[in-house]
């Protein structure tokens, strides 16, 4: 039951997160007036995000194929995007954490001088 559970809340999450958000997204940045416009508007830029993405994947896995000289086996494609999506999870970390990286000590040498916190508290 659990198992079950975890799966239909991950896809469900899933979907959220690269259907239902970027639409939402596009739509609220929009700058068309009537609700019609504003959603074609939205699903048009996701269109030609998603058929981008869809082409650099299709000419990445050809020349995979041209290079190697042998087709893709399900293991090794598996090998693969799991790989990618470490990376992609690890850019993103790092993205993400040189604004900690940088914030943190420059609260903290701002916060060194006794008089400005004081005035500051």
């Amino acid at each position: 039951m659990v198992g079950w559970f975890w799966w239909g809340q991950y896809w469900v999450t899933f979907l959220l997160s690269w259907l239902v958000l970027p639409l939402i997204q596009e739509y609220e940045d929009s700058g068309e007036i009537t609700f019609r416009l504003k959603l074609r508007r939205a699903l048009i830029n996701n269109l030609v995000f998603y058929l981008a993405a869809l082409v650099v994947t299709l000419l990445f896995f050809l020349l995979w194929n041209a290079k190697h000289a042998y087709s893709l086996d399900l293991y090794s494609l598996l090998s693969f995007l799991s790989n990618v999506s470490n990376c992609f999870g690890n850019v993103l970390i790092a993205l993400l954490m040189s604004k900690g990286l940088i914030s943190i000590p420059r609260t903290l040498y701002q916060g060194r001088n006794m008089t400005t916190r004081l005035k500051y508290v």
